[in-house]
């Protein structure tokens, strides 16, 4: 198992390169005229993006404000909580691309991924 310090550094090292990757492959794409493989990988990278930012930020903020705590269940509740807001954002930019994004919509969406939280921490 990895120690979390190298964990953050391959999380920003992981951040660095979606955000690259989404610059390049946005400048030379059309998202209009794409087929559904760009759209996947640019999907994908923002993911990852949102995952390592959001992984990061809720390690660095639980280590400031809970310094006597298991680091290794901060980073386990960081990553989870990343992958919930990745595929929240995921999600959510799916739903405006396809013009069926609403406040309702994505008001029942987050409250669908904060159930989701809390069955995961019931658990």
């Amino acid at each position: 198992m990895l120690r979390p310090r190298v964990h953050i550094f391959l999380m920003a090292a992981l951040l660095a390169a979606a955000v690259t990757a989404s610059f390049v492959i946005m400048r030379q794409t059309d998202p209009q005229k794409t087929s559904w493989e760009g759209l996947t990988l640019i999907y994908g990278l923002m993911f990852l993006a949102v995952f390592s930012l959001t992984t990061i930020l809720g390690y660095l903020l639980r280590i400031a404000f809970w310094r006597s705590g298991v680091k290794f269940e901060f980073l386990r509740a960081a990553r989870r909580q990343g992958a919930i807001f990745g595929f929240l954002a995921g999600t959510l930019v799916f739903l405006q691309s396809r013009e069926i994004l609403s406040v309702w919509t994505g008001a029942l969406l987050i409250l669908g991924f904060a159930l989701a939280e809390f069955y995961f921490l019931a658990h």
